[in-house]
């Protein structure tokens, strides 16, 4: 049930993922197009960069889910059975504390953030706390799918 939970999770997050990358997309031929045309419009390239940063943590646990980052497959190609069950329960070992500490840094950065109205300088004063919020719920869906592929490796009846 909570695996099916997660799965829809990462499934409405990595298409939001792809629309942010679509978005960017027409934002940049936008402001080309405006400065073509002597309209430059103020803060389409900062509004770009956090739909860049949104893409991307978004992303982070349905490519977790597929097991899709990337990593050392030359080394994985020699392990079978047991060692290759070891080696893979000491990345999670190792990556999950990680990915909990950069949860906990970004969720202060993001409180800290929204407390003082932070915002990013220029012609157009843009608040950064959606983009740092993002960053905390990616991480967050990111750690939960690490902990639940850790489980589903401790739980696997084979080596």
């Amino acid at each position: 049930m909570i695996g099916h939970i997660i799965k829809k999770l990462n499934d409405v997050t990595a298409e939001l993922s792809g629309w942010l990358i679509t978005t960017i997309m027409f934002l940049l031929v936008f402001d080309a197009l405006s400065r073509v045309f002597g309209k430059a419009v103020h803060g389409v390239v900062e509004v770009g960069v956090f739909a860049l940063v949104a893409s991307v943590y978004l992303g982070l646990s349905k490519c977790e889910e597929e097991q899709s980052h990337l990593r050392v497959e030359y080394f994985f190609s020699f392990l079978e059975g047991r060692a290759r069950k070891l080696s893979e329960v000491i990345d999670y070992l190792l990556a999950i504390p990680i990915i909990a500490l950069a949860f906990y840094a970004s969720f202060k950065s993001a409180l800290f953030s929204f407390e003082t109205g932070e915002a990013l300088s220029g012609t157009v004063a843009l608040p950064i706390f959606p983009a740092k919020i993002t960053v905390v719920v990616g991480l967050s869906l990111y750690l939960v799918q690490l902990l639940s592929n850790l489980y589903l490796i401790l739980t696997r009846s084979n080596p």
